[in-house]
C-alpha cells in the first residue's frame, strides 16, 4: 500500500532532479527503493538514500551494528538502476533532514503502519509533510517488517557466529 501525503508533485518540477528514500528498517527501506527508483526512472531523477544516525555521545564508542547495516544498505543499492547514492547523516529531528534536500523535497519513506497510533516512519512522514515535502509512505506488511533493533541484534548475531566459526575452522 502506498499513501501520499497530500501534496503532488508534477513531472514537471521533478525531471532531472532527486528522489530522497529515508533509510528506515532493510524492508522498509528495500519497498521505498523500488517506489523510488520506478519514479526515477520516469522522470529521469537520481535516487539519493539518507540514512540517519543520531549524534555520538562522548562517552560512548562507535557500534559495528550501525557499519553492518551500512554495508547492508549499500548491498541492497547495488541491484537498483538508477544506482542510488547513500548519504549517512547525523539527524536527529526532521528539519535536520530537510536542511540536506535539494529541491523540490520528492520523499520516500518505507515502513510498517501503526494501527492506533503512528509508527515512527508514520510520524516522521507527516513531519516531512508539515515542512513542505511531497512525501510517499509505502507500506511494509507486518509478516515482513523487521524492526531496526531486531535486525541489529540479528546482525551482531550472526556477525559473532561467524567469528566464532572462522576461528573454529582456523585452528
Amino acid at each position: 500500500m502506498v499513501e501520499e501525503h497530500p501534496a503532488v508533485v508534477s513531472s514537471s518540477n521533478l525531471a532531472g532532479g532527486t528522489v530522497h528514500v529515508i533509510a528506515t528498517s532493510l524492508e522498509g527501506t528495500r519497498e521505498a527503493l523500488e517506489a523510488a527508483t520506478t519514479l526515477a526512472r520516469g522522470l529521469s531523477a537520481r535516487v539519493l538514500v539518507f540514512v540517519r544516525r543520531t549524534a555520538p555521545d562522548v562517552h560512548s564508542l562507535p557500534e559495528d551494528h550501525e557499519e553492518t547495516a551500512e554495508a547492508a544498505l549499500k548491498r541492497l543499492t547495488n541491484s537498483y538502476t538508477p544506482r542510488p547514492n547513500v548519504l549517512s547523516c547525523v539527524c536527529e529531528q526532521a528539519i535536520d533532514i530537510v536542511q540536506l534536500f535539494q529541491p523540490p523535497g520528492l520523499v520516500v519513506i518505507g515502513g510498517e503502519t501503526g494501527w492506533w497510533w503512528p509508527t515512527a516512519e508514520q510520524r516522521l512522514a507527516r513531519a516531512l509533510t508539515r515542512l513542505g515535502c511531497h512525501v510517499t509512505f509505502v507500506h511494509v506488511p507486518r509478516s515482513e517488517f523487521v524492526s531496526p533493533l531486531v535486525a541489529a541484534s540479528r546482525a551482531q548475531a550472526l556477525q559473532a557466529y561467524r567469528h566464532e566459526e572462522n576461528r573454529g575452522s582456523g585452528r
